[in-house]
C-alpha cells in the first residue's frame, strides 16, 4: 500500500485520474477518500495533504475534463484551417474521450442519473445548485456567478 514519495503536482494529477478511474467502475456514489488512496498507493489521511476533501477532488476532475476537453479544441484548430474538418476531428476526439472516460457524463451532469428506486424515473430534471455553479465556472473561466439565495 506504500507508493514511492512524489512530488505534490504528480501526486495530486495521480489522485484526480485515480478519481475519475474509480467513478469509471463504480459511479460517482461508488467515490471515496478510500478507494482513491487505495488506488494511487496511498493511506487515505495522505490524500488530505493534497486535497482538503471529496469534493476538492471533485472539483479537480471537473478541472481535468475541461483541461481534456479544451485540448481537443486546440488539436483540432492545430491539424486543420477548416472548419468542418475541425469539427469532425473535434467530435471524434470528444467521442474518444468519451468512450475511454464513460464517468464524465456522470461526473458533469450527475442528476441526469440520479433515478428514483420506487418509479425509476428521474429524481430531477435539473441541475443542482452547486454542479450548475461548478459547471458554469469552468465553462466560462474569470466571470463570477451572483451568490444565490441560499448562500
Amino acid at each position: 500500500m506504500s507508493a514511492p514519495k512524489t512530488q505534490t503536482l504528480e501526486r495530486q494529477e495521480q489522485i484526480v485520474q485515480a478519481a475519475l478511474e474509480l467513478m469509471n467502475d463504480c459511479g460517482v456514489t461508488g467515490l471515496s477518500i478510500a478507494g482513491i488512496a487505495e488506488k494511487v498507493g496511498i493511506v487515505p489521511s495522505a490524500l488530505y495533504r493534497h486535497f482538503t476533501s471529496k469534493d476538492a477532488v471533485l472539483d479537480a476532475v471537473l478541472d481535468l475534463i475541461r483541461d481534456r476537453l479544451l485540448d481537443n479544441v486546440a488539436h483540432a484548430r492545430e491539424k486543420t484551417p477548416v472548419p468542418l474538418k475541425q469539427l469532425n476531428l473535434l467530435f471524434t476526439r470528444h467521442i474518444a474521450m468519451l468512450s475511454e472516460n464513460r464517468a464524465i457524463p456522470h461526473v458533469v451532469f450527475p442528476m441526469l442519473y440520479t433515478m428514483d428506486s420506487l418509479t425509476g424515473k428521474p429524481k430531477s430534471h435539473r441541475l443542482s445548485p452547486l454542479t450548475s455553479k461548478r459547471l458554469n465556472s469552468s465553462l466560462n473561466p474569470g466571470v463570477r456567478t451572483a451568490p444565490s439565495a441560499n448562500q
